[in-house]
């Protein structure tokens, strides 16, 4: 009788040992449910989520090897149904493979893809079966909290706004994102823009400053605060910092490129304002790249203009750098006014 209860203790044992991981792991698999390619723009077909967290496995590959860098892939990911407010984004320039994972839970999505100057793009969608969401501490009871989406927020206060102030103004929320920037404003007082095509505000106190410079850009955050509305962007005041995630992986380098030419400079190219002050590193370039970086491409109607003209600028380019006189007409009767307006504007889109 002993023997056979030793030997059931062992078997027993063994099958916590071997079996019961397998049949966690097996509880989570990575399944393919859609895969586009192309060398173009493309809004894909909508594709069903299952999971509480998917991917994207994405490759694109240059159709100008000599300048790589002026190859530029984006990716938008929307619900199906929303054409303004997306739920996750890619920007990249140059040839690249690499995987996008997406935490927005079930449901139905679709995929608006960019590219410029790209010879080929593969977009391969897997959604991970089982998987299931991080346990949450419920709120404690009577709380008047609010929990909303930066998404759902943004949408009411786009369709009504007096609906949306008598809703949720005075009242304190509690909203998740991704830190878009962390600024200062004309007071000198510290806040987080939380946005994905639809900018919240975050306003802190200054004695969180030491907690708020240690968060960087793309890096998922729960905030607490007090609406006070909508004024351009919607604005929560007295927040504190409820959790925040780790920061996002760094990317990999970019590839090595040859000498720069009038219409490569790093990160992508501003092709025709290169071309009429015949070089990449003048001032003005600067504050036009700066632009496109913090402004056009942090918002999905921004990149898509980036996109068009990235396909369209560098044949006009080439042809403006070989006349003298048309150089010095673009500078100064276009390119320079371009730029003194987003200078002059500064205030309103670098916040």
């Amino acid at each position: 009788m002993k023997k056979i209860i030793v030997v059931s203790l062992v078997l027993a044992a063994l099958l916590v040992t071997f079996v019961v991981p397998a049949t966690a792991q097996a509880q989570q698999q990575w399944v393919q449910v859609a895969s586009f390619t192309g060398k173009s723009d493309k809004t894909t077909a909508p594709f069903d989520i299952s999971g509480s967290k998917w991917r994207i496995n994405w490759t694109v590959e240059t159709e100008v090897p000599e300048y790589p860098g002026l190859t530029m892939f984006s990716c938008f990911v929307y619900r199906e149904g929303e054409t303004s407010i997306y739920v996750d984004t890619l920007i990249h320039f140059g040839p690249d493979s690499d995987t996008t994972y997406i935490y927005e839970g079930n449901g139905s999505f679709y995929l608006k893809i960019g590219a410029a100057n790209a010879k080929s793009w593969t977009v391969v969608v897997e959604d991970c079966i089982g998987a299931s969401p991080p346990p949450e501490s419920p709120p404690p009871a009577d709380s008047g909290v609010i929990k909303i989406t930066i998404g759902q927020l943004y949408s009411e206060y786009r369709a009504n706004e007096v609906a949306a102030d008598q809703k949720y103004k005075g009242r304190t929320l509690q909203v998740s994102g991704k830190v878009n920037s962390v600024k200062k404003d004309v007071f000198n007082q510290p806040y987080i823009d939380l946005g994905n095509g639809a900018s919240i505000w975050c306003e802190f106190d200054k004695p969180d400053e030491p907690l708020l410079a240690q968060l960087v850009k793309g890096q998922s955050v729960i905030v607490e605060g007090v609406c006070a509305g909508k004024i351009i962007y919607i604005h929560l005041k007295h927040c504190i910092l409820v959790q925040s995630g780790p920061p996002p992986a760094e990317p990999a380098p970019p590839p090595a490129e040859p000498a720069p030419a009038p219409s490569s400079e790093e990160g992508g190219g501003c092709f025709i304002a290169t071309a009429a002050y015949g070089t990449a590193t003048a001032q003005e370039i600067d504050i036009l790249r700066e632009f496109r970086d913090d402004f056009l491409l942090s918002n999905g109607l921004g990149a898509e203009f980036v996109s068009f003209y990235y396909k369209t600028s560098p044949p006009i380019a080439g042809f403006i750098s070989q006349h003298e006189v048309l150089r010095t007409i673009v500078r100064e009767g276009f390119v320079d006014p371009v730029v003194w307006i987003v200078e002059a504007s500064g205030g309103f889109w670098q916040n």
